[in-house]
């Protein structure tokens, strides 16, 4: 992780890392956020995306929690970690709008390089 995403909430000031993963149903990126100190992650903050087995995503592009963790999209957007698609995934009463993550910038707050490494080059083969 080069540097902390840092976040302003319920009259706090927060560091944060990212977690990449993938979801073991559907196969698409999951990103989820840790409070940091000292550059160490001391607990899971909430998670940036959602899986939606029923709209399934490729590539970079997943579905953000907008239900759990209402600024995600502004969090997304100040950070530069990816833009809105225009798709849209319905689960109950909860819209999720799908976002196509900059993997490269995701990549100045991942916490777990390796696993980022990883899902990039997938990534880079399905594009090709």
């Amino acid at each position: 992780m080069k540097e902390p995403i840092k976040m302003h909430l319920w009259d706090q000031d927060f560091e944060l890392g990212i977690e990449v993963q993938k979801y073991m149903y559907g196969g698409g990126i999951a990103l989820f956020l840790h409070c940091l100190e000292k550059g160490k992650p001391v607990e899971p903050f909430a998670d940036i995306t959602v899986n939606l087995q029923m709209y399934p995503t490729q590539g970079s592009k997943a579905f953000v929690d907008v239900n759990n963790f209402p600024q995600v999209v502004e969090l997304i957007e100040n950070n530069r970690l990816g833009h809105l698609t225009g798709r849209v995934g319905q689960s109950g009463f909860c819209a999720y709008p799908e976002v196509e993550f900059d993997l490269k910038e995701v990549g100045k707050y991942v916490l777990n390089v390796d696993s980022l490494n990883k899902i990039m080059s997938e990534h880079i083969a399905v594009e090709r």
